[in-house]
């Protein structure tokens, strides 16, 4: 992996991510088909009369008065606005001031102004201090003076510009709020009609969906509001209450029950399937870019089994609005909303996803060879699917421990984290992996959040044993009043309903038989074993599974050299010799015969090798004499002797009977040995055809001493080990890679 690869796939990623959010969201957006509008009575409002209150002294010193409170109701009527709106209108010009109540969860002190003004034909002349339009407005509705306002003056003065630009004389009064809430009710259906019209969406039974052939085109307008929602939040004080992301209790209770009552329906499912497909696609190109593509292939095949056990597993389970999505470089994700929550049915859910996996992968692992793609496919299977089995968040392990141990058990489930955040550091460092390194850290600093999120249960648990809340709505209230006890003043609304929605949810859980609980915690005790018993050769696979080119083209042969290394010297011989099998062993008679002539005990490895078989002739040139056969090179190769006289004499005319050899105190320094002595050493067997000769004096450790006499050079040069002389033969020779005895 190379560190310019990696960066631009990170940098890749984090550009591509919030793309692929966008169009998912985009592909899920409903719209009304139908609004109206109603002229409300007025009330207070508690939850947004602190930030109503200063926005209207400022529309007041412009010259606007109020004029009514509004009541939306959209059809279908799940998707009618919840939001509180107020309606202002100038007392000079035509201009129809609409101040909406925060709707982001995100930025909860917010607010919406939307100035319009009708001119005589029909079309409005709007501004906005946010962008407001959800599609591309028509321009034959709307001609838009501007958005991004950091200001109510500076929006007000933009609007009546735009007015001027225009002609004021065309512009209509607006009258009483029965009259405004028609005109405008109108004018929404009018803009409706018109999205359908021009193609950005289309009829989904009573409501609107964003049509495919335009998703593009609208995933471009919305990146362009976006960016402007950003400038526009710039330009506000760094002290703007619309900036702070937290919120007054009775506001954040208003926007979080506003979004649990709004749908959130799901992408239909050619667009499911298309995201998914293009985030294979994605994953698999960023894999390959990191990694090769060998790789890239087995970690797509290995993460989609592992995002299909769970999405199949909530199918079965009946949860609804099911999807999966890969995430490249990270993983992937399926999610779904159970119908009603089941500690059970969470727990089968999280190992529906790492359990099939992790089998296949064991199975693979004992079925083929190490090295080869299965081989990878069947090691990243079992390491991927054993990794999501630890116990801790956001990992499919922790999803188990949170179904067996309730907040109640906060001490034990953090200690188990903890000894599962020592087992992947252990892996981090046996692997080298960074990434295991990263997620490790990721985990370590979410324990703070843990830690909090125990905490509030179980002060939830004992408020809630004193105050009992009467129905759901009590029940929020309550966790919104320990959170602001629990959480620092700056802790986001998106965070507190963060912790609100987990905790209601266990809070709805079905509970678990204990029959059950005991079945699953033996069963999750089993699966985190199992890897443990494949560790050797799940080691054994990695080892061979993660090797450069130039690696696995020299792998064959390091696996030979460990083979040989392991066999004894028996098993080597057997393995060479060409005539292994047809060779009787020599007999105890000829061995003491053969340490006689040697004039010392025979060692033990030619002990062992000449009781496996007398003699051995291997293919690349080695052979090794019967035992019979072993006598002084004067007696075995006379011709030899003489010929090496008269080579010896031409060679070295100064020491004409004498062969040479490397000095034993200085290797470079040749030494020379007359050849009578020589003559008289023992042959034992001979290399590609040149005598193998035993020298008289033995080595320290005992082990014969074998010297090559080389007739073309008349040179003699000192041999490694006969061990060492057979394990080089067995390399040479690839033969087979376990020899049968």
């Amino acid at each position: 992996m190379s560190g310019w690869a990696l960066t631009a796939a990170i940098v890749l990623l984090a550009w591509l991510a919030p793309m692929v959010a966008r169009l998912r969201e985009l592909a899920s957006l409903r719209l009304p088909g139908r609004i109206e509008r109603r002229v409300a009575p007025v009330r207070a409002q508690p939850a947004v009369d602190d930030l109503f209150q200063p926005l209207e002294a400022e529309l007041l010193a412009l010259g606007f008065r109020f004029s009514h409170a509004t009541q939306w109701r959209a059809v279908p009527r799940e998707l009618t606005p919840w939001r509180p709106v107020r309606v202002y209108v100038h007392a000079q010009y035509p201009i129809l001031a609409q101040v909406m109540a925060p709707g982001l969860l995100e930025l909860p002190n917010l607010h919406a102004l939307v100035m319009l003004a009708q001119v005589r034909e029909g079309l409005m002349v709007g501004s906005s201090n946010l962008p407001w339009s959800v599609v591309p407005p028509d321009p034959q509705l709307l001609r838009t003076a501007d958005e991004g306002h950091a200001s109510v003056k500076e929006q007000y003065e933009a609007q009546l510009a735009a007015m001027r630009a225009e002609g004021l004389p065309d512009f209509l009064p607006w009258g009483e709020p029965e009259q405004i809430e028609a005109r405008l009710t109108d004018y929404e259906n009018r803009t409706i009609q018109a999205a359908v019209g021009q193609g950005w969406c289309r009829p989904d039974g009573e409501a609107l969906c964003v049509s495919l052939r335009r998703l593009p085109e609208l995933f471009v307008w919305t990146a362009r509001r976006t960016r402007l929602l950003r400038r526009t939040l710039a330009a506000l004080p760094d002290d703007s209450v619309a900036l702070k992301r937290a919120a007054p209790l009775e506001r954040s209770l208003l926007i979080y029950a506003a979004g649990k009552l709004a749908p959130r329906p799901a992408p239909l499912p050619p667009v499911q399937w298309a995201l998914y497909g293009g985030s294979c696609l994605l994953f698999l190109l960023l894999a390959w870019l990191v990694f090769d593509l060998t790789l890239a292939a087995c970690l797509l095949v290995v993460v989609a089994l592992h995002e299909a056990g769970h999405y199949l597993a909530m199918r079965a389970f009946g949860y609804r609005r099911t999807q999966m999505l890969m995430l490249p470089l990270v993983g992937g994700v399926a999610f779904g909303e159970a119908s009603r929550p089941d500690a059970w049915h969470r727990a089968l859910v999280a190992l529906a996803g790492p359990v099939p996996g992790l089998l296949l992968g064991l199975a693979l692992l004992w079925a083929v060879p190490a090295g080869g793609a299965t081989a990878l496919l069947a090691w990243l299977l079992v390491f991927i699917n054993a990794l999501n089995l630890l116990p801790f968040a956001p990992l499919d392990g922790g999803q188990v421990l949170e179904a067996l141990l309730p907040a109640r058990h906060a001490a034990v489930r953090i200690g188990l984290e903890a000894l599962a955040a020592c087992g992947l550091l252990a892996l981090a460092w046996w692997f080298g992996s960074p990434l295991l390194l990263v997620l490790l850290v990721l985990r370590v600093l979410g324990w703070g959040g843990l830690w909090r999120q125990l905490q509030f249960e179980r002060w939830y648990r004992r408020a809630a044993a004193r105050m009992r809340p009467a129905d759901a709505k009590a029940a929020v209230r309550l966790s919104f009043q320990l959170l602001e006890r629990l959480l620092p003043a700056r802790a986001s609304l998106a965070q507190r309903v963060r912790m609100v929605d987990e905790w209601l949810d266990r809070l709805r859980d079905k509970p678990m038989a204990v029959p059950r609980k005991a079945g699953l915690a033996v069963l999750y005790a089993v699966l985190l074993a199992l890897p443990v018993a494949g560790l050797p050769r799940l080691l054994a696979h990695a080892q061979l599974s993660f090797l450069s080119e130039e690696e696995r083209l020299v792998q064959p042969g390091l696996e030979r050299a460990r083979q040989a290394r392991e066999m004894d010297i028996a098993a080597l011989a057997r393995a060479v010799d060409v005539a292994a099998g047809t060779r009787a062993p020599a007999s105890s008679l000829a061995l003491e015969s053969l340490a006689t002539r040697t004039g010392r005990a025979l060692p033990d490895e030619v002990h062992a090798l000449y009781q496996s078989g007398d003699g051995l002739r291997a293919a690349d040139g080695l052979e090794l004499h019967a035992v019979a056969d072993v006598r002084p090179l004067r007696d075995n190769r006379p011709r030899l002797v003489a010929q090496l006289t008269r080579e010896l004499r031409e060679r070295h005319p100064q020491r004409p009977g004498a062969v040479p050899i490397a000095c034993e105190t200085d290797p470079d320094r040749p030494c020379f040995l007359p050849l009578d002595q020589v003559a008289q050493w023992l042959q034992v067997g001979s290399w590609q055809g040149d005598p193998l000769l035993l020298h008289p004096q033995p080595h320290p450790d005992g082990r014969w001493r074998l010297v090559l006499l080389a007739a073309d050079e008349a040179r003699l040069t000192e041999l490694p080990a006969l061990r060492v002389l057979l394990e080089s033969s067995y390399l040479r020779q690839g033969g087979p890679a376990v020899p049968a005895r």
